[in-house]
């Protein structure tokens, strides 16, 4: 503290210490370009700003090419690996094997010389730190620089950073880090190397009078016996493991028994029973209950790794015991523990003594397979179809399938475990058995709202296996319907995981007529739908039946199932060229670009397409799907001309026939008036024939004409017979050329003249 400092001054600094960086401090000039801002905030005075520049190294680097980043970004780290703060030496650490691979792969000379000569001496100081998470990120950092570096310069330059670290006598941690650092480099350095300084340096520090030391080395046998050679490792190595494991420090010893598979396998097969299993008898008897719970974990992988004639009957007891009087004796989680433990590592054991040595496990599995903790079940699950396939059909069908049915109705993490295999465990057993597993089959087709959709993804994946699996009349009758129940998912990705079982289905069912023609029904509906998504599946359903994929293996299937496309789907398919809806021409689009040739040899294929597909350049899917938009939309706007064209001509004729009509209107109009008159005169000249009735005619006309004369109405009968009252009265009838005439029937005038004619008549 600076004492010189006022009381006032010392409170506005610690006022200031407390509140830290502010909005402003903290802000970032975004318009800076990444090797500015790295270049800037790097050395900022905020540690945070600091680590979040210095994570971008990688990415700055690859954006700026080699030379600036050697010119300017590697400058930076010299710094950065002293910064005063320990986080940020250590995401330094964790920068420099993607450095190095970069400028390594991109100028491979020059940047392997940056490489030894300025990264390496760097992550050197970082080895060292002492601060453990630094020392940590820096030595994993330095096994990844370490695959870069060519064996001649393995020692020079790698070798020579271990060796002082193992070497300090006052420093235990960094004893520890040189023991990992042995195990991890061993397989860099090369046989010569690992044996000449690894094997003497690994020996001397699994003396070391600090157990953390003595522990850590027990852990890094492994490599350094796989790189040394088996007969090194036999003569050297394992008694100084076997040293340890009968330390003194139970912690040591625990991790002997954790390692004790990863040396088997280091060793050669005949030496690992007669070396390792009095090894494991002792942990197993350790006085230690975190020894024996290492070894009972480790029995599984330790059996599996022996040859057959290795594995004695005692190891196979103290296997069973972990389900019932080791787990017992451990208690508490650790019962819980060693029997996951045994679920887990049961069908590796099953695989080593087969069949003919069920007995003797099976009481591991009557336990086990019903336990109340589901992490136990669903080891079994995921297993089962392993177990049924070492066993055969007789043990899958008695024992194992009694545990199959209860998981089909587990909890959700137990029944996926199951269903992520129910095809492998149906191949197993028997036809007439497999047929009882139709009905769950029938209750995933309902999907009720129990049943997610990473269920269905599940099971889509196995719908060609189960095409195989069950005869023609159950897959007909079952299978089928769930394939297209899933085909048509609302879930794209369980759609997608469905269409690859359309080919096997149709193969599997080609022997009956009626059962492909109702699948090509099923299919057409599809494309015919008003749902865009039933039209785009049905393209990748075509699709499937042209791609060669990893089902379909068979040559003959393939050209089976190209054929079905040829006869019954390709008519279809090239109608949704022009679909109007994006989505199905893109898939349309990405499936002839695939099949370019098939589809344009094909018979069907219309020749605007064959046109385009013969004629155009396009590169890829996308251009070609905007080809055909382009050729949608011309053929759109043509039928749109089209249309408007026959509804004006609809429009003018209609209008012709309109006035056709008017004018025969006029015409039958004309007709009728023409007629009354006629009428009208041939009654008149009938009136006026007799010569005595003359004169009493015109006494009665000139009255007539005198009463219409006063506004007296005659009488309907009574029609006049002078020619100036005629002719007045049959204008009156008619229209004048002056007015419209009214729309007056043809039939109403001729009954009007009938009606005068009669009247007439009966007045004479």
């Amino acid at each position: 503290m600076d004492y010189e400092l006022s009381d006032q001054e010392l409170r506005a600094k610690e006022s200031e210490l407390a509140n830290g960086p502010t909005f402003e401090d903290l802000a970032i000039d975004d318009s800076l370009s990444d090797l500015e801002r790295v270049t800037k905030y790097v050395c900022s005075n905020i540690a945070l700003q600091r680590v979040i520049h210095v994570k971008m190294l990688h990415e700055t680097a690859q954006s700026v090419g080699f030379e600036a980043t050697c010119t300017q970004l590697l400058p930076l780290l010299e710094p950065l690996v002293c910064d005063v703060e320990y986080v940020v030496r250590q995401h330094v650490a964790l920068q420099f094997p993607p450095l190095c691979q970069f400028l390594v792969k991109t100028a491979p000379l020059v940047g392997y010389r940056v490489l030894l000569d300025q990264l390496i001496p760097l992550i050197t100081k970082l080895v060292s730190d002492d601060q453990h998470e630094v020392r940590s990120a820096a030595s994993e950092s330095l096994v990844d620089m370490a695959a870069l570096v060519k064996p001649e310069d393995q020692g020079q330059h790698v070798l020579t950073i271990v060796l002082p670290l193992a070497h300090d006598d006052d420093n235990e941690q960094f004893r520890i880090s040189a023991v990992a650092l042995y195990n991890g480099l061993a397989e860099h350095f090369g046989p010569e190397l690992c044996q000449q300084f690894c094997v003497p340096e690994l020996i001397s520090l699994s003396e070391d009078p600090v157990f953390r030391v003595r522990k850590s080395t027990a852990l890094s046998f492994s490599n350094i016996c796989k790189t040394a050679g088996t007969k090194l490792s036999r003569e050297r190595l394992i008694p100084a493991f076997q040293r340890l494991a009968k330390d003194d420090i139970w912690g040591v010893r625990k991790a002997c028994a954790e390692c004790l598979v990863n040396v088997a396998l280091a060793l050669a097969p005949p030496d690992r029973g007669p070396i390792l299993i009095p090894m494991f008898e002792g942990f197993i008897e350790d006085s230690s209950r975190w020894v024996r719970m290492a070894a009972y974990q480790s029995l599984g992988p330790f059996l599996a790794a022996l040859e057959r004639s290795q594995v004695t009957d005692e190891l196979v007891n103290h296997f069973v015991s972990m389900s019932t009087t080791a787990a017992s004796q451990l208690g508490g989680s650790g019962e819980v523990d060693i029997k996951h433990h045994c679920a887990f590592n049961f069908p590796a054991v099953v695989s080593i003594l087969g069949a003919a040595e069920w007995p003797k496990i099976s009481p591991v599995f009557e336990l086990l397979h019903s336990d109340t903790y589901w992490k136990i079940r669903r080891s079994f699950a995921y297993s089962l179809h392993e177990l049924a396939r070492i066993l055969g059909q007789g043990i899958t069908e008695t024992q194992l399938a009694t545990a199959f049915d209860s998981y089909l109705h587990d909890v959700q993490d137990v029944r996926l475990g199951v269903m992520l295999h129910f095809a492998d465990f149906l191949e197993n057993v028997s036809p007439s058995f497999r047929g009882s597993y139709l009905p769950v089959l029938a209750e995933f087709d309902s999907f009720d709202n129990t049943t997610k959709w990473r269920f269905r993804e599940v099971l889509s994946g196995q719908l060609a296996q189960l095409c195989r699996t069950f005869t023609p009349e159950a897959t007909f009758s079952v299978i089928h319907p769930l394939v297209f129940k899933l085909v048509t998912d609302p879930v794209a990705v369980v759609r997608e995981q469905s269409y690859h079982a359309c080919p096997l289905l149709v193969a599997r069912l080609s022997s009956n007529a009626e059962w492909l023609t109702a699948i090509v029904d099923k299919f057409v509906t599809l494309a015919h739908s008003s749902h865009y998504q039933d039209r785009q599946c049905f393209v990748k359903i075509c699709a499937s039946f042209l791609d060669r994929g990893e089902v379909q293996e068979d040559v003959a299937l393939t050209d089976a199932a190209r054929e079905f496309f040829t006869s019954k789907l390709a008519i279809v398919f090239f109608t949704l060229a022009m679909d109007p809806v994006s989505n199905v021409r893109m898939v349309f689009a990405e499936t002839t670009v695939k099949h370019q040739q098939l589809c344009r040899d094909h018979p069907d294929c219309p020749h605007p397409l064959r046109e385009i597909l013969t004629t155009a350049t396009f590169s890829n899917a996308e251009a070609f799907a905007a080809i055909l938009s382009r050729r949608g939309k011309e053929q759109l706007d043509a039928d749109a001309k089209e249309d408007t064209e026959a509804k004006s001509k609809e429009v003018v004729d209609g209008l012709a026939t309109s006035m056709d009509a008017e004018k025969e209107k006029k015409d039958s109009l004309k007709a009728t008036a023409d007629l009354s008159g006629t009428v009208l005169q041939a009654s008149e000249e009938k009136v006026v024939k007799p010569e005595v009735a003359e004169a009493k005619d015109k006494e009665e006309n000139l009255e007539v004409a005198e009463a219409e004369t006063n506004g007296v109405k005659t009488e309907v009968g009574k029609v006049p017979v002078m020619d100036e009252v005629a002719s007045t009265e049959t204008s009156a009838l008619l229209p004048t050329s002056s007015q419209a005439a009214p729309p007056v029937e043809a039939e109403t005038i001729a009954d009007s003249a009938s009606l005068v004619l009669a009247k007439e008549r009966e007045r004479h």
